[in-house]
C-alpha cells in the first residue's frame, strides 16, 4: 500500500531477478532498514556484470540503477545496513549463531553471529547468514580501474568497460568461464522465527515431550528459513546446519534456494534441506523456464514428506490445491 511502513526488508543478494522490484517499494513504501550482504567492491562488479548480461546488455537496468543507489547511500543512511562474511577459515569463525543479538532499529554495519530483534514481537529473531565471497579470478583483473584507491567503486569506469562492445564480449565470455553459478556464493540466508528453540519452548510451558502431544504455540511455529539463491551443495549445506543449529529442528517453512534449479556450479544437491521442513516455497515464473524448477528437486522435495508449493507473480496462475498447515 502507498506509504506503507516496513520495519526490516531483507535482500539476499544483488541480482536482477531478486532486487528488480525493490526501488518501486522503496518509492511507495516507507522502508525503515534494509540489510544485504556486504557490498564489498568484487560483490558490486559480479551483480553489476550478470545484471547487464541477464537484461541483454542493458547497462542503465533497473537492478543497477538500485546498486547504485545502495552503494552510494550506504555510508550515508543510516537505513542501509551490511551484513558481515562468515569466514570458515578464520580461527574466530562462528560456526554457530551466536545469540548476541541487537535491535532491528540499529545503524551501522553487523558482523556475523548477531541476531535482530524487535520490541514490536519481542519472542522473534532474524538471524542472516552471509557465507564468505571469494572467487580467486582472472575475471577480476579487467575491473582495476573500476576501484578506486580508497576501495571505493567508480561506477563511470564501470560502465565504460560495459559499454566497449569488444571489451565487453571478451568479459562475458570471461564471466561464463570463471565466475558462472559460483556468483551465488554470497546469497545471504536468513532465519526467520521464535528466539527461544521448540525445545526450550516446550519446557516451559508444556509436560509431555512429543511434539504433537504440544500445545499449539509451540507444534505450529512458523519458523521460516530464506534461502535466496543459495547453492545448496553438500558442505554448504553442513555450513548452514552448523550456523543454525539451534533452530535447525525447528524450521517448518524453507524458501527453496535458486528457484528449485540443480544448478550449484560445483557438488551435489544436498536434499537434506527438506527432510525437516513441512512446507518448500518455489519462487518461479509459469511453467519451466531452463529447466527451473527442476522435476528432481521437486520429487525430493515429495519424497521427505514435503509440501512444494509455487509461488509466480504470472496472471496466468491458478490454485490448484489448499493446503492447511
Amino acid at each position: 500500500n502507498e506509504n506503507e511502513e516496513i520495519n526490516a526488508l531483507f535482500i539476499s543478494h544483488l541480482h536482477n531477478d531478486h532486487i528488480s522490484g525493490v526501488h518501486k517499494l522503496l518509492e511507495h513504501c516507507d522502508v525503515k532498514k534494509i540489510f544485504l550482504p556486504a557490498m564489498t567492491p568484487n560483490v558490486i562488479i559480479e551483480a553489476y556484470v550478470h545484471n547487464v548480461i541477464e537484461t541483454n546488455d542493458t547497462i542503465n537496468n533497473e537492478s543497477n540503477q538500485l546498486i547504485e543507489q545502495l552503494y552510494s547511500n550506504s555510508e550515508k543512511q543510516d537505513r542501509i545496513v551490511n551484513i558481515g562474511f562468515a569466514n570458515e577459515d578464520d580461527d574466530n569463525y562462528l560456526r554457530h549463531y551466536s545469540h548476541n543479538d541487537t535491535d532491528i532499529e540499529t545503524t551501522g554495519n553487523i558482523e556475523a553471529g548477531v541476531g535482530l530483534t524487535s520490541d514490536r514481537i519481542s519472542d522473534w529473531v532474524y538471524v542472516p547468514y552471509n557465507q564468505k565471497f571469494d572467487i580467486s579470478s582472472t575475471f577480476f583483473d579487467t575491473f582495476r580501474n573500476v576501484k578506486n584507491d580508497d576501495g571505493s567503486i567508480n561506477f563511470d569506469n564501470l560502465r565504460q568497460i560495459c559499454a566497449d562492445k569488444e571489451l565487453w564480449e571478451r568479459v562475458k565470455i570471461l564471466y561464463k568461464e570463471t565466475i558462472n553459478g559460483s556468483a551465488n556464493l554470497y546469497s545471504m540466508t536468513v532465519y526467520s522465527g521464535y528466539k527461544d528453540s521448540y525445545k526450550f519452548r516446550k519446557n516451559k510451558c508444556c509436560d509431555r515431550f512429543r511434539r504433537d502431544a504440544c500445545c499449539i504455540d509451540c507444534q505450529f511455529s512458523a519458523n521460516c528459513l530464506y534461502t535466496g539463491d543459495f547453492l545448496a551443495s553438500r558442505e554448504n549445506v553442513n555450513n548452514l546446519k552448523d550456523y543454525y543449529s539451534y533452530y535447525w529442528s525447528d524450521i517448518t517453512t524453507i524458501q527453496v534456494p535458486h528457484h528449485g534449479s540443480l544448478k550449484l556450479g560445483e557438488g551435489h544437491y544436498d536434499y537434506r534441506l527438506y527432510g525437516f521442513c513441512k512446507v518448500a516455497i518455489i519462487s518461479t515464473k509459469f511453467g519451466q523456464y531452463n529447466g527451473i524448477p527442476s522435476n528432481e528437486v521437486i520429487m525430493h522435495i515429495i519424497d521427505e514428506k514435503s509440501v512444494p508449493i509455487f509461488v509466480t507473480e504470472d496472471e496466468r496462475s491458478i490454485v490448484e490445491r489448499e493446503y492447511y498447515i
